[in-house]
């Protein structure tokens, strides 16, 4: 019982634990006046076989002492739970004279003097709570609780004094006779009591207090429930001192809501990776090639079977179809990966097999068959494709399947892969344009960062150029480092800077913006011409889409490479081969695998371009080529890209 009454009051502190104030504990000691109210006979032994009744009922105060533990465990500024446990005890004495007639006459020959002497002691448990701020004293707090105590002992014994008063009994001395009052007679009640008072706390250093508090304990219950004591019950007053410790704070100063925004930047990377602070973009005009790849997959959602809306757009429900209107950005170009495999199908005669598979966690192995049958009967409905021609297969995990531990990895195994023996219908493609803007360097770091007291609801990040927005990032809460891919014809051709607007906005109105400004230089054809620099061609190739945590080209990558990069080598080119990777894993490990990522490229090729200056660079994920929160953008930044610039001169 007693183990059960503290399990519970520790069980209820708990419930509390995410207050920001301390839990303090410590000690307790005081004294306490005792108001005995007895009501009650007893049988004293009989004397020369005369039995008779001595009452005890005249009220007393007796002193006792109370120490023990205590525990608070503050709320609020206003309440705090409380936690008692201790001893204490209730001793007292009471007394009676009596005259009686020791043969039955009605004469008073004997005067007897009874006293009862009690030994009484409680464990005690007292839940409770502390209320502060209901009156305007500062510290001052009132106390309120249940007091439960459980007997350690309570020992009666009484004694009886006869003296002779007419000389009817000859004693010398007078007799005397004492006796301890049988357990079963004496037998102690648990005790409930209703405790209310008041308290001081001071602060006597960083993290002790001293509270003197006065406290009444209003009995509910008698001292026993036997036949002996039923009608004697104990109020009490006490006095005390609580000595608590705890790692206390100040509570820091309500602060008024304000916010101001900077912007850390522009920065950019070097061949090996290392940020420096940009000063000024260079936009040259140039003969411009990029071939984009073709990613052989098509994500779904959990337990759906129709593709992702933002990571696939089935252009065929939406208006006509055509490759050359796709737009220079391998994301874009990723989005309509079934539309472009439905064109090339609809002009040859080639056989294609799709797979569905499954995360192999709460996917069914039918939700694989499902999905691998939509992307056939689309092809089928849309682009007249013959089914016999597509052959449907589907499993629970990929044959070269993402890591199935992380959710990033769980994702990108929702999906259909493609497969075929005709490499034309996986083809990247290609967008070749002139006078191109080609911006250097064409990767934009900007660290925009947030100063409030307060969360924050909005921010936007603006570029724009002669008035023209370039890029626009947005979102909410604290930002993050902002990366900027300049992509060809992103800039006009004009030496107008680059101009650039922070703007933030918390949940209490306060807002604040900043702008900053990258100056341009700009070489147009005729200005290389009278500066008589050296004009070249740019190619770039984003074609090498490596498996999940693999260096290794395969099959099919090595003909992309050897049909579409070996030829735009000439003798004079020099070729840049940087590595890359997505996000999973350690930065570390992930810059080791895009350099080997990088050095498998130049040594495929290096015996096409033996007088060839062929430079090599790890990235690994420091640099965020595509969007990373979305599978697609993970798996195309499993990649290498392939700089080829050659002289025109």
């Amino acid at each position: 019982m007693k183990r059960y009454i503290f399990a519970t009051i520790l069980f209820s502190l708990s419930l509390f634990s995410d207050t920001y104030y301390p839990l303090n504990y410590g000690l307790y000691v005081g004294g306490n006046a005792n108001f005995h109210s007895p009501d009650f006979n007893l049988e004293p032994n009989p004397f020369n076989n005369t039995t008779f009744i001595v009452p005890f009922d005249e009220a007393n105060t007796s002193l006792g002492l109370n120490i023990g533990g205590v525990i608070n465990y503050p709320i609020d500024s206003m309440f705090t739970l409380t936690g008692r446990i201790g001893f204490h005890n209730l001793n007292s004495q009471f007394n009676n004279s009596f005259a009686w007639n020791v043969d039955g006459t009605n004469g008073l020959d004997t005067l007897s003097n009874y006293s009862l002497d009690n030994s009484l002691s409680y464990l005690e448990f007292m839940p409770g709570v502390q209320v502060f701020n209901l009156i305007p004293v500062d510290n001052l707090y009132l106390l309120g609780g249940l007091e439960l105590g459980f007997p350690i002992t309570l020992n009666s014994k009484y004694t009886q004094d006869i003296s002779e008063i007419d000389g009817a009994i000859q004693t010398d001395p007078a007799i005397t006779d004492t006796r301890t009052i049988d357990d079963n007679d004496a037998d102690a009640s648990a005790r409930f009591a209703i405790a209310i008072g008041a308290g001081y706390t001071f602060r006597i250093s960083q993290n002790w207090l001293l509270s003197p508090e006065l406290s009444y304990r209003i009995p509910v219950t008698t001292v026993s429930s036997s036949n002996r004591f039923d009608t004697w019950s104990v109020p009490q007053l006490r006095f005390g001192i609580n000595l608590t410790f705890g790692r206390f704070t100040e509570k820091e100063p309500e602060i008024p809501s304000e916010l101001s925004v900077l912007v850390d930047g522009p920065y950019s990377y070097d061949r090996n990776a290392s940020k420096y602070k940009v000063d000024n973009l260079k936009v040259e005009e140039v003969k411009y090639t990029e071939l984009f790849p073709m990613l052989p997959y098509v994500f779904f959602d959990e337990n759906k079977s129709d593709p992702r809306a933002d990571v696939q757009v089935l252009s065929t429900e939406t208006g006509e179809f055509s490759i050359d209107n796709l737009e220079a950005d391998a994301m874009s170009i990723n989005k309509n990966t079934i539309d472009i495999i439905g064109s090339r199908l609809k002009n040859s005669e080639s056989e294609i097999t799709i797979t569905g598979t499954t995360d192999g966690k709460k996917e069914a192995k039918t939700v694989a068959k499902k999905r691998a049958e939509f992307a056939r009967d689309y092809l089928v409905v849309n682009y007249g494709v013959d089914p016999n021609r597509i052959k449907t297969k589907f499993q629970d995990l990929p044959n070269k399947a993402s890591s199935p531990k992380i959710p990033d990895g769980i994702e990108e195994n929702r999906r259909i892969e493609f497969s075929t023996n005709d490499a034309n219908l996986l083809n990247p493609i290609s967008i070749e344009l002139e006078r191109q803007t080609f911006a250097s360097p064409n990767l934009i770091e900007f660290n925009p960062k947030i100063n409030t007291t307060d969360s924050i609801k909005s921010w936007n990040f603006e570029i724009t150029q002669e008035d023209r927005l370039v890029k626009r990032f947005a979102g909410t809460g604290d930002p993050k480092n902002l990366q900027w891919a300049v992509l060809p014809n992103d800039l006009a051709r004009t030496k107008v800077p680059i101009d650039y607007t922070f703007y933030a906005e918390n949940v209490k109105g306060k807002d604040d913006q900043i702008s900053g400004s990258i100056p341009v230089d700009y070489f147009s054809t005729s200005r290389k011409e009278s500066e008589k620099r050296s004009d070249k061609e740019i190619s770039k190739f984003s074609l090498v889409v490596f498996d999940f945590d693999s260096p290794e080209i395969s099959f099919i990558d090595k003909e992309i490479l050897k049909k579409n990069v070996i030829p735009s080598i000439n003798p004079k080119s020099i070729i840049q081969i940087y590595g890359y990777a997505d996000r999973i894993g350690q930065d570390g490990y992930n810059k080791k695998l895009s350099l080997k990522r990088a050095e498998a490229v130049k040594k495929y090729i290096e015996p096409y371009a033996k007088s060839n200056v062929i430079e090599v660079y790890g990235i690994g994920e420091n640099i965020e080529l595509y969007d990373n929160n979305l599978p697609t953008g993970r798996q195309l930044s499993r990649t290498v890209q392939i700089y080829v610039i050659t002289p025109k001169n």
